[in-house]
């Protein structure tokens, strides 16, 4: 029961994080694997990216259940947080393995340090394939040792644990391909125990091979057919990855890859990643020189198995100059929780007059492979890279030691945070081994939340609100009556995050990028973050801009749609925003009955503005920040007495013109026919003057105004009640 009950408070704390998340914030990962699981869903669009399906599997009953890709998504991060969950008991099963020797407490312990590691704690806040990973790295790590224990320490050799291992193994591809390095792993160690068995082992060398025949037939089967011929990634190619390590340029930039990615993994863990894999290659060693026991077995395959992801993760991201690609860490990471209970556990082992020796290595190997790797990754790149922007998920375990040096990879100061700990850690351990677990598994959550709130929630956020593209195009395919076809994106590179969002958000819609090579508009609708885009082609009208994202959408000048659009007041004029007409200045505002503020304070208060179908565009403040024609809501603190000293306050129906104060506040995006949006505006009880309001019940008159022009046909009021 109170295993059960941790389980579920494991998976209940990574549902409480995911909580603050707006929507996705990378892409095209996130994007890529929800769109597997629509096409397998629901048909339609092949996905024009190219991530393997196996997580999307898991995603495809939410595509049963909702058509909206923000519920799918959110219903993503539940299914990680499921995964965290297993991830723990396939931990704890797992340990049997790898120490058999300690007990339950140093067991819980250690299990708990382990699965608390940022990056576990945290891949549940992203749709991606990494929560899946992680478990089922662990998975296949517990059926090789079940396979390799009947094959060896059990009387009866069990070719089921070997089909078993074998299927799942393959299966793990079908997740993301670097499950092939531990394929190639089981592969290796079934030869070596099963072959000099002779005829004894036929049947399970047979079932071994035909579980991994089977996984990878079925991981083929369906990458192929979710492949979309237009497809504009190439991260998979076989050809394209190892022609990058081919030369003797990227042969010395696969190095140097690699011992960027281990430096990030040796500051991350302290040491303990490098230490583990010591272990695990001593195990190794003692394998090959006959030592068949459970343990040696299971660590031996983990160590391999990282060898092999280490190995692919580094020729997938070689030669790549961003500066998180130079330490890249996030292909590890799901496949270090093996290697960390090793490390551990080989640090507490109850032999005596052995801690200190052990202690020693360990801080001798996580120091040299700590100074090593760090040669590496400062050396071996010039710094206008390793100082350069970068993609916090992929080194997410350090995100916190980059963001307090100027989110930049510091290699000197990484170093020298990882040189600490290592040290703090390990003179802890010396005496009080249970308290430097402790002590590291408190380190490792304070980390994940200093991430999570530093960098998932404010960029979850940020990325709420750069949307106005996507919904532009929702609300024209739903109240234009227009037929819009394919809409054209003006970026050969097809590499930036409005993009990709569109996509995520409108997955019947089909968009293709244009420029380059990759030829012209393939549609009247195109989205552009180029400022001359106009100037690119006189006469095209605007439909709708996102400052945020700097995207604009427009309709191209001659095309067929152009009149109907311009007829139902989609487009604004060819140039500059301009005065609208009377009859176009009409639109609602809902607001709640009553709140109430202290003197002197703020409340926030969340309306609803609404523009009917019909009329024109409503240009904002942020669309155009000159100002000029911009539609904003104006909110009028009405005089009781009529004693108010405001002046200068737009002209809105109903207003007082002894209004104690005026106050405006900004439409999110351009607003759009027959479209609405929530507005949270913010009330300051005081007068023009800057002094607190008296305490008493007010009217707050709020209504829509053309900056230069004049109000809108309506207006509304809230109640307010001040409070001393």
């Amino acid at each position: 029961m109170l295993a059960a009950l941790a389980v579920a408070a494991v998976v209940a704390a990574h549902i409480a994080l995911t909580v603050p998340l707006k929507v996705a914030v990378i892409h095209p990962d996130e994007l890529g694997y929800v769109q597997n699981a629509h096409y397998l869903a629901r048909g339609g669009l092949r996905p024009t990216t190219e991530y393997y399906p196996g997580y999307s599997l898991l995603l495809v009953p939410l595509w049963w259940l909702s058509r909206d890709p923000l519920t799918v998504w959110r219903g993503a991060l539940i299914v990680n947080s499921v995964m965290a969950g297993a991830a723990v008991v396939l931990a704890w099963c797992l340990f049997g393995y790898l120490a058999p020797h300690l007990g339950r407490q140093w067991r819980v312990l250690i299990v708990t340090a382990v699965v608390a590691y940022p990056a576990l704690v945290l891949f549940s806040d992203f749709s991606m394939s990494e929560s899946a990973f992680a478990a089922g790295f662990l998975g296949v790590c517990i059926l090789a040792a079940r396979a390799s224990e009947s094959s060896v320490v059990t009387e009866v050799l069990s070719w089921r644990r070997w089909a078993a291992a074998g299927v799942a193994c393959g299966l793990l591809a079908l997740v993301h391909p670097r499950g092939y390095a531990v394929y190639v792993a089981l592969g290796l160690l079934g030869l070596a125990l099963l072959v000099p068995r002779g005829r004894a082992a036929a049947a399970a060398l047979g079932a071994l091979g035909a579980g991994l025949v089977a996984g990878f037939a079925v991981t083929r089967a369906l990458v192929v057919t979710l492949k979309d011929p237009a497809s504009r990634f190439t991260a998979y190619s076989p050809g394209g990855i190892l022609s990058r390590a081919a030369s003797v340029h990227g042969f010395f930039g696969l190095v140097s890859e690699a011992g960027g990615q281990m430096f990030y993994l040796a500051v991350a863990t302290a040491g303990l990643l490098p230490f583990g894999l010591w272990v695990a290659m001593r195990s190794v060693a003692r394998f090959t020189r006959g030592d068949r026991s459970v343990a040696v077995m299971a660590r031996a395959f983990a160590g391999l198995a990282f060898l092999g992801v280490w190995a692919v993760s580094s020729l997938f991201i070689n030669l790549g100059t961003r500066a998180d690609k130079l330490i890249y860490g996030r292909y590890n990471d799901a496949a270090i929780a093996p290697l960390l209970m090793i490390a551990l556990a080989e640090i507490v082992r109850p032999l005596e007059g052995r801690r200190l020796r052990t202690l020693v290595t360990w801080v001798g190997v996580g120091g040299v492979v700590l100074v090593g790797s760090a040669a590496f990754a400062g050396l071996g790149h010039p710094g206008s890279e390793v100082h350069g922007p970068l993609n916090p998920v992929n080194v997410i375990a350090i995100v916190p030691y980059i963001r307090h040096f100027g989110n930049k990879v510091e290699v000197l100061a990484l170093l020298g945070v990882g040189l600490l700990t290592l040290a703090g850690l390990a003179v802890l351990a010396l005496r009080w081994p249970a308290l430097a677990i402790a002590v590291l598994a408190a380190g490792f959550v304070a980390s994940a939340l200093r991430t999570q709130a530093t960098y998932i929630v404010p960029g979850s956020r940020a990325r709420a609100a750069q949307n106005a593209v996507p919904l532009a195009l929702a609300a024209l395919r739903d109240h234009s009556g227009v037929a819009l076809g394919c809409v054209a994106w003006d970026n050969p590179l097809a590499d930036d995050f409005a993009l990709y969002n569109t996509e995520f958000l409108l997955p019947d819609q089909r968009i293709r990028p244009f420029g380059g090579t990759a030829g012209p508009p393939c549609g009247p609708l195109v989205a552009s973050p180029n400022a001359s885009f106009a100037e690119r082609y006189p006469g095209a009208r605007m439909i709708t801009s996102d400052p945020f994202a700097q995207v604009a959408l427009w309709v191209l000048p001659g095309a067929a749609i152009e009149p109907a659009l311009a007829t139902g007041g989609w487009l604004f004029p060819a140039g500059p925003p301009a005065a609208l007409a009377d009859g176009d200045r009409v639109g609602s505002v809902r607001v709640p009955t009553s709140v109430t503020v202290h003197s002197g304070g703020t409340v926030h208060v969340p309306l609803v503005v609404t523009h009917p179908a019909g009329g024109a565009p409503w240009p904002t403040l942020d669309t155009f920040p000159s100002g000029q024609f911009a539609v904003r809501l104006s909110l009028q603190w009405e005089s009781p007495d009529g004693s108010g000293t405001a002046t200068g306050c737009p002209p809105i129906p109903g207003a007082d013109p002894t209004a104690l104060a005026c106050q405006a506040a900004d439409l999110p995006r351009v607003m759009l026919p027959d479209t609405a949006a929530g507005v949270d505006v913010v009330l300051l009880a005081e007068s023009a003057t800057g002094a607190p309001l008296p305490a008493g019940t007010y009217t707050v008159r709020i209504g829509l105004f053309q900056q230069l022009v004049g109000g809108f046909s309506d207006a509304t009021s809230v109640s307010v009640h001040v409070v001393g």
